[in-house]
């Protein structure tokens, strides 16, 4: 487990342990997650871009900038859409 901390909020990174995969492969799992988050240039990539949608469509809209997206978040905007009205991701 890995916790970043700053002023404003604690991040916290999990990989779990799974047969046949080292410890040092477990560490680097968790140490990926949070190199990823930590670049503000891929802040919306993976871990967060999904959990955005439903803030911005009671917010009445909005829209933000990802790499790519993974059905996990494809479905989000889909029932979003369906409930709320779009969302949009460039």
């Amino acid at each position: 487990m890995i916790e970043l901390k700053s002023s404003a909020v604690t991040e916290i990174f999990t990989a779990f342990g799974k047969l046949r995969v080292s410890a040092e492969d477990v560490a680097t799992d968790a140490t990926e997650q949070a190199v990823r988050i930590s670049d503000p240039t891929r802040r919306w990539e993976n871990i967060l871009r999904d959990q955005c949608y439903l803030p911005m469509a009671l917010a009445g809209g909005g829209s933000f900038t990802a790499v790519s997206l993974n059905m996990h978040a494809k479905t989000n905007m889909q029932v979003i859409a369906v409930s709320a009205g779009p969302v949009r991701c460039a």
